[in-house]
């Protein structure tokens, strides 16, 4: 018997979950779809009284999905398994037959995969059933209209790595918590920033920027000791090492988060 992970014992353990979860999953549709209902009519109604075809209203309509989205994904941990860990009512969770990687597995993908899935599928509804009312620019889908595509297609990829470092954040805080969970990740994130401000700032005091003469001064000195092709190849090779190097880091960092969170699970458990 393998007490590590069985994909039969994890099949039982999700469909567990999601008889538990239904509830709350039933909630969080409704308020997704709700706030989708009212804040995509409210920006149609304005647009049709205001420039209907300037494209604002896909641009809004696009922010307000994306926002509810990203928030459902953040706060998927405290609105799924907040009273996970309670002394009381976690007992119950903890003495389920799977293994502590099951679980924790199990926990990740609701949070990871399923809440923004829902969380799409409550919005595209409300936008389904404005799609009557709304102008003549705007009867595509909030997600698939041609802003959507262009903004989805320049949006940096740091932006969705800076997202998973938040929600394992999260994700840690949700684990490692036991009261006051919200209030205590914000007081984190806050003092993250605070150190991360302070970090930055002894690191401009060790390491000045060069202001734009001696940028320029640089430049001139490089121009001068190699050919113009080799100069450029080396600074751009330079940066694009740099940018690979701080991407990888990005990576790593969530994945070592949530590497942190199942630690945390496992002590808990034992």
């Amino acid at each position: 018997m393998n007490n590590v992970f069985s994909s039969h014992r994890f099949l039982l353990m999700l469909r567990k979950e999601a008889a538990d979860l239904r509830h709350k999953f039933i909630k969080t549709l409704l308020i997704a779809f709700g706030i989708g209902l009212f804040f995509f009519f409210l920006i149609n109604y304005f647009k049709q009284i205001e420039a209907p075809e300037s494209g604002e209203f896909e641009k809004v309509r696009l922010l307000i999905g994306t926002l509810v989205v990203l928030c459902n994904m953040l706060f998927a941990p405290f609105i799924l398994y907040k009273r996970f860990n309670y002394r009381t009512v976690g007992v119950s969770h903890f003495m389920l037959p799977a293994s502590q990687l099951e679980k924790w597995l199990s926990m990740f993908f609701y949070c990871i995969i399923v809440m923004p899935l829902l969380t799409i599928a409550a919005l595209t509804l409300a936008d389904l059933c404005l799609l009557p009312f709304y102008p003549m620019s705007g009867t595509s889908l909030w997600f698939l209209d041609g802003i959507a595509t262009r903004a989805f297609g320049i949006m940096p990829l740091g932006f969705f790595l800076y997202l998973l470092l938040g929600q394992s954040l999260f994700f840690l805080c949700n684990i490692w918590l036991q009261s006051s969970k919200v209030q205590k990740t914000f007081a984190v994130l806050i003092i993250i920033s605070v150190a991360n401000g302070l970090f930055s700032r002894l690191l401009l005091e060790l390491f000045p920027i060069a202001d734009s003469s001696d940028m320029l001064n640089i430049s001139v000195s490089i121009a001068e000791s190699y050919q113009a092709g080799d100069a450029i190849q080396a600074i751009f090779g330079t940066r694009e090492t740099w940018q690979i190097v701080s991407t990888f880091l990005t990576i790593l960092i969530p994945m070592g988060v949530w590497y942190a969170s199942f630690m945390k699970w496992k002590e808990q458990e034992l």
